[in-house]
């Protein structure tokens, strides 16, 4: 399964269960000791409160991210906000979108190849 993922592109890299972890766009990541790996595939969209811009004083705004899972030979997608879901479970395992960097500006547009995903995988 790991292997399916990589030929989709990007760098493979492993990272621990229970640690937080960052992943590029087009990154894919094996979990140490665990059959399950997964790939970064985009930013779907990114609607939050850019940085310096005048916002309401409760958190605006949503980016959703999108994810491709591999676990037991079986592969999936998901999405994961940085507002509402959060998490998902992909067989035994919780997958959590800790944050979402770089924030908006007003400055300038972000580029996908500047996203970086900080994930939580837990058991």
């Amino acid at each position: 399964m790991v292997v399916l993922l990589a030929a989709c592109g990007g760098d493979m890299v492993t990272a621990p269960v229970d640690e937080a972890f960052t992943l590029r766009v087009g990154d894919v990541v094996s979990i140490d000791g665990t059959p399950l790996a997964l790939k970064f595939v985009r930013v779907e969209s990114d609607t939050r409160c850019p940085y310096g811009a005048p916002c309401p004083s409760a958190p605006s705004g949503n980016a959703a991210t999108v994810f491709e899972a591999a676990l037991s030979g079986e592969r999936a997608t998901f999405t994961l906000n940085t507002a509402g879901v959060k998490d998902t479970t992909i067989g035994d395992y919780r997958v959590e979108l800790a944050a979402l960097n770089p924030v908006p500006t007003l400055a300038a547009q972000i580029s996908s190849k500047e996203y970086r995903a900080s994930v939580i995988v837990s058991r």
